[in-house]
């Protein structure tokens, strides 16, 4: 006849333990994952926002001048710097970084305002920007190109 063996108390109570651990420890990397997702959220959304807010200055400075020649002066005076004809501004810390290639075809002034995540710390050429503004502005005169 086959003898029964039943757990002695402290066998139960050793197994309770073992279940409670690795169920807690199952909730702890679930909240973990889900607490991960809500910050890179969080992040991106901040960024977004302030890109938003870079994006209106910038508009408003472009919007405010009437020739090439002041909107040039006032991007600058905003803090750009001139980069082989593209603006370039770092803020946030230098975390992100702002472009503005503009282009001229007669009186009509076009700008493209590209916001990118300069947080990696590793420095990669084919980043995609993640907010992109084109702004329209009419000029009294002709661009500098067009005399």
């Amino acid at each position: 006849m086959r003898e029964k063996h039943r757990l002695s108390s402290g066998q139960l109570l050793l197994l309770e333990l073992v279940i409670a651990v690795g169920f807690f420890s199952m909730s702890v990397a679930v909240t973990m994952s889900i607490f991960g997702n809500a910050y890179a959220m969080s992040s991106a959304a901040e960024a977004k926002k302030h890109a938003v807010y870079k994006a209106d200055d910038i508009s408003e400075i472009i919007r405010s001048e009437s020739e090439e020649a002041n909107i040039d002066k006032s991007l600058k005076n905003y803090g750009f710097v001139n980069n082989n004809g593209i603006y370039e501004m770092r803020y946030g810390e230098d975390k992100y970084k702002v472009t503005v290639s503009p282009s001229v075809s007669g009186k009509l002034y076009e700008a493209e305002l590209d916001f990118y995540d300069e947080s990696d710390e590793t420095e990669n050429s084919d980043v995609e920007p993640f907010y992109t503004v084109i702004i329209d502005h009419a000029l009294k005169k002709g661009g500098v190109n067009d005399g």
